[in-house]
């Protein structure tokens, strides 16, 4: 495919050929002509066809027909990978530990071409094949790994982080009066 488009423009040449003079035949494609976008089409469906009948002046017909096939090797795009800071304490119940949801884990934009046939704008055909479980994280980094999948087999792989901080300083209780005995 062209890159971020779903289609690709594709020539193809068929050369006639007659035991008399070519430039006498009378050539029809039925299908896309040479030069023009040929769209992905959904995985597993047929392919598109073209067909071409070369005619003589003396009725004479022959028959070219074949199979295009536009495969997509374009991986999804993704961007606006969470890279999340909490800070403790969150849940006094859950002492050095926040709960985060797998929401708060989803990139912002996901785009794929794959999804598209017959148009030229992006959009959202990617699935995310490893959704992340809202859990507790402790403190210090955590990488989520993400996989994007799009309809024919391209993945794009990102990893969302999540920091847990400690800034609270320990408290300390002092004694108030400070009493000394002397020896008798």
């Amino acid at each position: 495919t062209e890159s971020r488009k779903a289609f690709a423009k594709v020539d193809y040449e068929v050369i006639p050929q007659d035991n008399r003079a070519v430039s006498r035949l009378t050539v029809v494609t039925e299908g896309q002509a040479s030069g023009a976008n040929f769209y992905l089409r959904a995985s597993g469906s047929d392919a598109e066809m073209v067909k071409v009948i070369v005619t003589d002046p003396y009725g004479n017909v022959g028959v070219c027909e074949f199979a295009v096939i536009v495969n997509d090797n374009e991986r999804p795009r993704v961007s606006g990978v969470p890279q999340l800071v909490k800070l403790l304490p969150e849940y006094p119940d859950r002492p050095g530990h926040v709960r985060v949801s797998g929401e708060q884990l989803i990139p912002s934009t996901v785009l794929d071409n794959s999804d598209l046939t017959g148009s030229t704008e992006l959009w959202r055909g990617a699935v995310l094949t490893n959704p992340p479980e809202t859990r507790d994280y402790g403190i210090g980094v955590t990488n989520i790994p993400l996989v994007y999948e799009d309809n024919h087999g391209n993945k794009k792989s990102v990893v969302a982080k999540i920091s847990v901080l400690d800034l609270i300083a320990p408290q300390i209780t002092c004694p108030t009066v400070n009493t000394a005995f002397t020896p008798l």
